[in-house]
């Protein structure tokens, strides 16, 4: 078994190489490493941590929801903190989850839906007497980046409702791979840098 001291030692060189990781990817718009590798670099950093608890830092990648704001938007407080969902990566994983789900809600039964995860960009949205007021990512949880302008260019996405309602909507705004193609060969026709990935594109 691992000694604490190469667990503090690994532990810090994890953290060291999720942020860089992070920041390419979800500041700078650059992916540095495949998002499987990103997610195993997090699983192990998870798994130490649990090992040796009195080793977990405030600001440790575990502890973050989404991402750092860039400074090129508008900052928005969130009305209810955004949560990010937990990786699974094996069995035990899955079954831990589900017995955390059953003490939550008191019941031995849960019937799931799964579906394929979208690697899209996160947003809620904001109706006021039944009128988009505002669209915002999710960010760090807490704060998130205003886009409403952005978002109104989505045309499913309605102005106005039927009902004069207050209301709070999230979804995942993703582009479809084919999509993705599509405009990094229009980019390199014009002789333009293309999109690294399709969630960056998003």
């Amino acid at each position: 078994m691992i000694s604490k001291e190469e667990a503090q030692q690994r532990i810090e060189t994890l953290i060291s190489q999720i942020n860089e990781v992070n920041k390419a990817y979800f500041t700078d718009d650059r992916e540095i490493l495949p998002e499987s590798v990103r997610d195993q670099l997090k699983a192990e950093l998870i798994y130490l941590e649990k090992q040796f608890p009195e080793l977990q830092v405030p600001d440790s990648p575990s502890q973050r929801v989404g991402s750092a704001l860039s400074e090129k938007l508008p900052k928005v407080t969130h009305k209810t903190q955004k949560y990010s969902l937990a990786d699974a990566f094996d069995a035990v994983e899955l079954q831990e989850f589900d017995e955390r789900v059953k003490r939550f809600l008191k019941t031995d039964s849960v019937e799931y839906s799964c579906e394929l995860k979208l690697d899209g960009l996160n947003i809620t949205l904001w109706y006021e007497k039944g009128k988009l007021e505002k669209a915002v990512t999710r960010g760090n949880g807490i704060e998130g980046e205003e886009v409403t302008h952005a978002i109104k260019t989505i045309r499913s996405i309605p102005l106005e409702l039927d009902e004069s309602i207050d209301l709070e909507v999230a979804g995942e705004v993703f582009i479809n791979r084919s999509d993705f193609e599509l405009i990094n060969s229009r980019s390199a026709l014009n002789q333009e840098e293309g999109f690294k990935n399709p969630r960056n594109l998003a």
